[in-house]
């Protein structure tokens, strides 16, 4: 089922800390993100649960973590190029004044995540 419907976050939030950041542009920031199985085609819907933050600072010794909230998610067309195996991710918030390096993304909850579908 992986191959046509695939979930990112939903508790599993060390999935995503290790995403690849580039800048994408004033208000955005672009995650690329290696999906748990490679699917059937390029994902094209991402509908995302909840609530995922940005997280710009993780403290070495204390875990903790500076996240930001607000973000709009959605899925960067073509964004997976010829292999279905990673996704690019892009988040928007107006003015977010965040560097594009050590970035990370954050699904706080069990509930918050992000379902990507790939065309059947």
């Amino acid at each position: 089922m992986q191959r046509y419907v695939t979930a990112l976050g939903f508790g599993d939030s060390a999935a995503l800390l290790s995403a690849g950041v580039v800048s994408g542009g004033a208000n955005c920031i672009l995650f690329v993100v290696q999906l748990p199985v490679v699917m059937r085609a390029p994902p094209t819907l991402l509908t995302p649960v909840g609530a995922c933050d940005v997280v710009s600072v993780i403290d070495a010794t204390t875990g903790s973590m500076t996240a930001t909230g607000g973000w709009t998610w959605s899925l960067l067309p073509g964004s997976s190029g010829s292999t279905p195996g990673s996704v690019t991710l892009r988040a928007y918030k107006a003015s977010h004044g965040l560097a594009a390096v050590s970035l990370a993304i954050r699904c706080p909850t069990s509930s918050d995540g992000f379902i990507l579908t790939a065309d059947y």
